[in-house]
């Protein structure tokens, strides 16, 4: 007969043990949702920046195919008659220097105010916009790239000179349904039409995008040289503020539309914060545009959030590129020029300050009587230019004193030099009057969560294939 002793197996844990158990269990179980939100944030991160770059590409893939499409090669001056439309490219000086959130210089930050403009003709799918309010093609289309704070807007105007007049009256709100490049002419007797440009009609200045307005009378009327400039730290007008009812084709003149706008000074802004148009008056505060001008429109020209860079350079093939030890420099670096040259050809800022072809604001065609100074009357822009100005019947600026409107076309020898028509006879020319044989375009953005940043470079050549 077996026997049992006075104790007996245990069948269960203590309490303690319980809670230990318990406590063990927790532990791990917050280890795991750690490392689990971890992978999750770090799934996000890369998503977000994989997205990030994937926007960045598309838009840089967009930029190559509308370059491509430009006439080629880029040799100033263009007679309207051919046809060809134009090229501006304009070095920004006014655009906002970037600052940490304690008013330090942010160096992530690159140059955001350049704005380049041209027509273009689509080598495959035409371009699509609206005329009427009804979606229309256009093969040929009037291009504008530009910054506003810290998104970059790419605006398309289909060119379609078989379309319109229409009356002035429809140049109020005329954006909010139509996306075609036009104009206002006054004729004779002063009337004002809303007419469609031709791609030879955007050769001249006035005919563009934002280059021009018109007063009431004659007399109110925008004059040579019909600078986009004037724009400022807006850049250009989004077609959000363009297709509010009251924003009337080329009779919107920058001094009275910056009349309902205080911007800061010193000109800083911090690209990486929420709001980055705080210190802005009469502007939204998150997308930077005017409040006054509020369209229906908005963000249908935005191609790209949270740009930290758009700089456009030209190719100089003089621009002297040097060496400071083993380091190579370039127009534009900090440290710029070195001590030694060890080569020349770069792409250069307009007016970076050397003597080669651009390093200058513009050149300069001065006479011994006044006015003096280039006669683009621009600085820092390129510009394909019109030869029209030498045959219109008006006199723009900076011939030598005296001589008559047009006295550069006209056969005879105006200033007794000898010389039939030379240059020193001409009324106008070319910011930079030689060929642009290729531009780099840097796109710089940044996503705020991951706080990562990519940039990628364009690089377009112009010269005959």
């Amino acid at each position: 007969m077996a026997r049992f002793g006075h104790g007996s197996a245990r069948n269960g844990y203590t309490l303690v043990e319980m809670l230990v158990a318990t406590t063990l269990t927790l532990i791990m179980m917050g280890a795991v949702a750690t490392v689990f939100g971890m992978i999750g944030e770090g799934i996000s991160a890369a998503r977000a920046t994989l997205e990030m770059s994937d926007a960045l590409r598309g838009t840089a893939q967009r930029l190559r195919a509308d370059l491509e499409g430009v006439p080629v090669p880029l040799v100033p001056p263009y007679r309207p008659e051919e046809n060809k439309g134009y090229v501006e490219y304009i070095e920004g000086t006014t655009g906002p220097s970037g600052v940490t959130d304690t008013g330090g210089n942010d160096n992530t930050v690159g140059d955001t105010d350049d704005i380049l403009m041209f027509t273009t003709r689509s080598r495959g799918e035409p371009f699509v916009g609206r005329v009427g309010g009804v979606a229309t093609e256009s093969q040929d289309a009037e291009i504008a790239w530009f910054v506003r704070g810290r998104t970059l807007y790419r605006r398309v105007l289909l060119v379609r000179p078989d379309l319109g007049p229409w009356a002035a009256g429809s140049a109020s709100g005329f954006y909010n349904a139509n996306d075609l490049s036009v104009r206002l002419d006054r004729d004779s007797s002063g009337t004002l039409t809303l007419v469609a440009n031709s791609l030879g009609d955007l050769t001249k200045r006035e005919c563009r995008y934002a280059h021009h307005y018109r007063g009431a009378t004659a007399a109110d009327d925008d004059t040579y040289p019909f600078s986009a400039s004037r724009w400022g730290r807006l850049g250009l007008p989004t077609l959000g503020e363009c297709s509010h009812g009251n924003w009337a084709v080329d009779q919107m003149n920058p001094v009275t539309v910056f009349g309902t706008v205080t911007l800061p000074n010193p000109n800083v802004m911090d690209f990486w914060s929420n709001t980055p148009f705080s210190t802005w008056s009469g502007v939204d505060p998150g997308t930077g545009e005017l409040t006054a001008y509020a369209g229906s429109r908005a963000d249908e020209d935005v191609i790209l959030s949270n740009v930290i860079g758009f700089d456009v350079k030209a190719w100089d093939p003089g621009a002297p590129v040097t060496s400071n030890g083993s380091v190579v420099l370039l127009p534009g670096d900090s440290s710029y020029p070195g001590s030694t040259v060890i080569g020349y050809g770069a792409y250069v800022d307009l007016g970076y300050g050397g003597s080669s072809q651009f390093g200058g604001f513009s050149w300069d065609y001065s006479d011994t009587n006044p006015p003096y100074g280039p006669r683009s009357e621009l600085t820092r822009t390129y510009d394909t230019w019109s030869l029209h100005y030498e045959y219109d019947g008006i006199k723009e600026t900076g011939n030598r004193s005296g001589l008559a409107a047009d006295a550069g076309t006209n056969g005879f020898d105006d200033d007794g030099n000898g010389l039939v028509d030379d240059w020193n006879e001409m009324e106008t020319q070319a910011p930079y009057p030689v060929p642009l044989r290729g531009i780099q375009i840097k796109i710089r953005v940044f996503e705020p969560d991951s706080r990562q940043i990519r940039e990628v470079t364009i690089v377009q050549s112009f010269l005959p294939e």
